[in-house]
């Protein structure tokens, strides 16, 4: 598992608008007056199959978008679109409805595309895209025999109009998947530490520069003696 930083788009304050971020709070849906976030995953999960297939595939896999929270994507997802490697028989899939996934049967990883549509016809697709992962690196996790990776992010509606605000408000209070929510925390320690240790970096590297100011300071001076000296 692992966190992955995506900006879609900026909204002016004059219209409503949508991005996908991270953020660093993710509990499930948070509002200000400007903005709704709601917290959603997408990744792939793989197997090795027992033997290849006639067609020589190894592996087997699967796509998909997911809630992070109890709330249903559906309350304010259309549709998704996974768009596959032109490799594959009917590439673009269309899901109306849950699950947002497709299964497959393969080879060779590659990148794929996921578009999320809204209910809300004003509002832009999203297009996300994803490493289908059928080997273990280090942005891969074993689950329950599958090789996972999954990114955690935040659909960002920006200056939401009372209609849209409607349709992203059925579920008044949703919350974090007790899995997820772990992760969340054990990611967020990970990140006040690293914060920790870059500040510390920081301190470390601006004493440096002062002392090397500092030095430099000192050559000038011995070097306005020197200069001082053999004018005279």
């Amino acid at each position: 598992f692992f966190f992955f930083f995506f900006f879609w788009m900026d909204s002016s304050p004059a219209s409503p608008g949508l991005s996908s971020s991270f953020s660093s709070s993710m509990n499930g849906k948070r509002s200000s007056s400007n903005s709704i976030h709601k917290a959603f995953l997408y990744g792939s999960s793989s197997h090795k199959l027992t033997q290849p297939s006639p067609a020589g595939h190894t592996h087997e896999w699967k796509l998909y978008l997911r809630p992070a929270t109890d709330e249903p994507l559906e309350n304010y997802i259309k549709k998704v679109t996974f768009v596959l490697h032109s490799s594959f028989k009917n590439p673009s899939r269309v899901c109306t409805k849950p699950p947002y996934e497709v299964v497959e049967l393969g080879w060779g990883e590659f990148e794929a595309v996921v578009k999320v549509q809204f209910q809300a016809s004003n509002l832009k697709i999203i297009t996300l895209k994803h490493l289908i992962k059928l080997f273990p690196s280090e942005k891969t996790k074993m689950v329950d025999n599958e090789l996972v990776c999954e990114i955690f992010d935040e659909f960002v509606f920006h200056y939401p109009s009372p209609s849209i605000q409607k349709l992203l408000t059925k579920n008044t209070s949703p919350k974090l998947i007790p899995s997820y929510a772990k992760l969340e925390n054990e990611q967020l320690g990970l990140l006040e530490v690293a914060c920790k240790r870059v500040k510390h970096k920081t301190e470390e590297y601006n004493a440096k520069c002062k002392e090397i100011v500092k030095h430099i300071e000192e050559v000038k001076n011995e070097l306005k003696k020197l200069q001082a000296n053999e004018a005279m």
